[in-house]
This record gives C-alpha cells, structure tokens and sequence, in this order.
C-alpha cells in the first residue's frame, strides 16, 4: 500500500483574475451642447404627456431609444468609445451592438435603484443634465464588485 503524503503548501499569492475596469470619458464642449440639446428636446416630447413626477420619484422610457434620429449623435460617441475600450481589451470590436438605451428622469430627491445588466458585456451611462448632489444618492453612480452582486 502506498503511504499518503501530507500536502505541504510552499508559497502561495493571489491572482487578479477577475479586475473591473470602469472607463470615463468626457466629451468636447460642442459635441455634448449639440448631443444634450437633441435628447432634451426629444426627451420633452416623450414625457410631454407624463404626469409630473412626485418628489422622490422618476420616469424611465422605454429601451430604444438609441434607434431614435435624436440620440444618432450620443449613439455615434457611444460607439467610438465602445471601438476604444475593446481595443483596449484586446478584443475584436467590429461586430458590437447596442442591444438598449433608455433615459431616467428623476425628480428631486429620486434615483435609480442598484440594478445590473447580466447578459450584457459592457454598459454605460451618459448624464444629460443632472443636479449638484448633496447626498451621493442623486448624481453619483455608484457600483459593486461583480463578486459580490448576487442574482438580481
């Protein structure tokens, strides 16, 4: 019979093996005036027949927005951006589409609750216009370790 060795560890390190990368990009002053005054003034015409929201409550469109002649220029820098961030990864980045987009209104003192987007490889975030915060609620985007997000 063959004695049984005892495992003796030698050394041991961790590995990044899973980093999160967040990318931030800031767009020229013409570029995001010409892009904000397009998504507003559609953004006016889609909740024109909305009620007002109460304080602490919000509006969300529905998800195709980026197929709407108003958001061709937001979708365009979006797509530059998605082009460098691949790149990046060393990822081909030819044959990528937005499968979403879609616009929050909050009123003050709303936000969006911590959600995730699980069948999508990368997401993004364009504020339009958004208010100073006073608490991190309101204008911040906050995130979670991808470990530790659970199912949703």
């Amino acid at each position: 019979m063959t004695e049984r060795i005892r495992p003796t560890i030698e050394s041991s390190e961790v590995v990044r093996l899973f980093p999160t990368f967040v990318w931030k990009a800031q767009l020229a002053r013409e570029t995001y005036e010409a892009i904000n005054a397009d998504v507003l003034r559609e953004l006016d015409e889609l909740t024109r027949d909305q009620p007002i929201a109460a304080s602490g409550e919000g509006w969300q469109s529905g998800h195709g927005l980026h197929k709407l002649p108003a958001f061709f220029g937001l979708m365009d820098c979006v797509s530059a951006a998605v082009k460098d961030v691949l790149g990046f990864l060393k990822i081909g980045n030819d044959a990528f589409s937005v499968t979403g987009c879609w616009a929050n209104v909050a009123a003050p003192g709303g936000w969006h609750r911590m959600h995730s987007h699980p069948n999508n490889f990368l997401s993004g975030v364009y504020y339009v216009r958004s208010r100073r915060a006073r608490t991190p609620s309101i204008s911040t985007i906050r995130g979670r370790r991808p470990a530790s997000s659970g199912p949703r």
